[in-house]
C-alpha cells in the first residue's frame, strides 16, 4: 500500500525515541529508591561476574542479555515513567537527550548510583537546543500513553467536527475540507480507501519534507487548524488535542517496529454515513529469506445495526485466512452465511480462502491493537 521510502523522513522525527529499553520496578521498591514519575535520574553500570549490572543506591540488578551492549563503567540517564499494573519504569535515554543540565523546572531530577561533584549534571556534550528538548519531551509523552484511538473515533463521528467548526464560527472552508475527507459506504471503493489512507495524517512530516503535502487534504493538518481556531479550553478542543496525540502515537509505533523488520500502520477511516472504522495493516518479517511475505489487515467496525465487529485477514502469497469476532450471536450467523460467496469472489480475484472462522464473542484483549514491547522490558520486582 505504501512504499517504505515514504516514511523514511519520519526516522528523523523519532530519532530520539528509537530503541529505548525500559526497566520495570515494583512500586514499593521505587518508593524506597525515592523515584518519582517524571524524574530524570542517573545510574551506573558495572561488571558483575560475566554480565553487566545496574547500580541504584548501592543496589545491584543484573541486566539480561539484551542489555549487555551497555559498557561497564558508563553513567547513563533514565526517565522515570509509570507503567500499567502499578509498575514504575526506568526508560533509558539515548545519547543527546535532554538531561538535568538543560531539563529544569517541575520535577527536580535526582542523581543515583555514584554521581558526584555538581549534583550529577550532564556532560556538556549532552546539552541540546530548546527545540530538541521540546521534541524529546513530546515524544516521551507519546510513548508513555497506550495505543488508543478513542478520542479520534469520537472526533471523526459523522458531523461532529463540522458542527464544532460552525458552532465556534470558524472558517467554513475547514468544515468543507473535513467533509471532503469522509468516505461513503454506498460508494466505497479501493481507490477511495487508498486516498483516505494517504490523507490519514500518518505521513504529514514525510510528505512535508518532500514538498508534497497541502493543508487541505490531510486529516492531521485539518485537526491542527481547527484546534487553533476553536482553542483547547473547550471540551471539543481537548478531544481534538487528544486525537492528534493518538495519530502521533501511531506514527511513533510505525517507526519503532521497523527494528523488527515489520511495517505497521494504524489509522481511522472517517465516514459521512457510518461510524469511523479502525484499520491496521501489518507486514510481518520473513521467517527465512525465501519465505512468502505475510500480511495482516485488522478492521474494527461499530455499525449501529450490527454492533461491534472485528475482522482479521491474513494473506500469505495467494492464500487468505479470515477470522471474524462479534458479540451478537445473530450477527455471527449472518456473517457465516456469506462464506461461500466470499470464497467465490476471492477465487475471481486470484486468491484462495483457506479458512473462515466466526467467533460469537468480542475479540480477546490480547489480540487488540497494542504494541509488543516485551523484547525491550525486564521485570525487577522484589
Amino acid at each position: 500500500m505504501v512504499a517504505p521510502e515514504a516514511i523514511g523522513p519520519l526516522q528523523r522525527y523519532a530519532a530520539l525515541v528509537a530503541e529505548q529499553p525500559i526497566i520495570r520496578l515494583a512500586e514499593p521498591l521505587a518508593r524506597q529508591l525515592g523515584l518519582r514519575e517524571g524524574q530524570i535520574v542517573q545510574a551506573s553500570l558495572q561488571m558483575e561476574g560475566e554480565g553487566v549490572a545496574l547500580k541504584l543506591e548501592e543496589r545491584l540488578f543484573m541486566l539480561p542479555a539484551g542489555w549487555q551492549r551497555l559498557a561497564s563503567g558508563d553513567m547513563r540517564w533514565f526517565q522515570v515513567t509509570r507503567q500499567p499494573g502499578g509498575v514504575i519504569g526506568l526508560k533509558l535515554l539515548p545519547p543527546g537527550a535532554p538531561t538535568p543540565s538543560v531539563a529544569s523546572g517541575a520535577g527536580v531530577p535526582a542523581t543515583l548510583g555514584g554521581a558526584s561533584g555538581s549534583g550529577g549534571a550532564a556532560p556538556a556534550s549532552t546539552v541540546t537546543s530548546p527545540a530538541a528538548v521540546s521534541l524529546f519531551a513530546h515524544l516521551s509523552s507519546l510513548l508513555s500513553r497506550p495505543l488508543s484511538f478513542d478520542s479520534l473515533f469520537d472526533v471523526l463521528r459523522p458531523g461532529v467536527l463540522e458542527t464544532a467548526i460552525l458552532a465556534h464560527q470558524s472558517s467554513s472552508h475547514l468544515a468543507a475540507a473535513m467533509s471532503a475527507l469522509r468516505l461513503r459506504v454506498d460508494t466505497l471503493s479501493a481507490q477511495s480507501v487508498q486516498q483516505a489512507f494517504w490523507a490519514s495524517g500518518l505521513w504529514s512530516e514525510a510528505m512535508l519534507s518532500m514538498g508534497r503535502l497541502t493543508a487541505t487534504n490531510d486529516l492531521k493538518a485539518i485537526l491542527r487548524q481547527v484546534l487553533r481556531s476553536i482553542g483547547t479550553r473547550s471540551p471539543v478542543g481537548e478531544q481534538i488535542e487528544s486525537a492528534l496525540g493518538e495519530i502521533e502515537r501511531s506514527q511513533v509505533e510505525s517507526i519503532q517496529v521497523q527494528a523488527d523488520q515489520r511495517q505497521v500502520f494504524s489509522l481511522m477511516l472517517p465516514f459521512a454515513d457510518a461510524e469511523p472504522a479502525l484499520l491496521r495493516f501489518e507486514r510481518e518479517p520473513r521467517r527465512f529469506p525465501q519465505a512468502p511475505q505475510r500480511y495482516i489487515i485488522d478492521l474494527h467496525l461499530r455499525p449501529a445495526e450490527m454492533g461491534e465487529l472485528w475482522i482479521k485477514t491474513a494473506v500469505t502469497a495467494k492464500n487468505v485466512e479470515i477470522t471474524v469476532w462479534t458479540a451478537r450471536p445473530d450477527v455471527a450467523r449472518i456473517v457465516e452465511r456469506f462464506s461461500d460467496e466470499l470464497s467465490v469472489e476471492l477465487v475471481e480475484a486470484g486468491l484462495s480462502l483457506q479458512s473462515f472462522k466466526v467467533m460469537g464473542s468480542p475479540r480477546p484483549s490480547q489480540d487488540e491493537t497494542v504494541m509488543d514491547v516485551a523484547h525491550s522490558s525486564v521485570d525487577l520486582r522484589v
